[in-house]
């Protein structure tokens, strides 16, 4: 098969934990824009030091910031099987 007819690989995207917060704060869907904008199939990546982050922000004291952060640990982000590896 040639480069031209072969279906192209997803593009890898790391999400940093701010990232998370954008669909909570700004009812953007991230997810989905990104694949739009980049017209390409994304993969979206979780580094394990972002899930520790996020998951120590999940026991912060703030109610809100606490509620945001255990939104995004617990797998209830809008991802749209677009392949998010943790």
């Amino acid at each position: 098969m040639s480069a031209q007819n072969r279906p192209a690989q997803p593009v890898k995207v790391i999400l940093d934990s701010n990232a998370f917060f954008i669909p909570l704060k700004f009812k953007i869907d991230i997810y989905n824009e990104t694949k739009r904008l980049l017209s390409r199939n994304v993969e979206f990546v979780l580094l394990s030091a972002v899930k520790r982050e996020l998951e120590m922000l999940a026991g912060d004291e703030e109610p809100k910031l606490r509620r945001q952060a255990s939104f995004a640990t617990i797998g209830k982000m809008p991802f749209g099987g677009c392949g998010l590896q943790r």
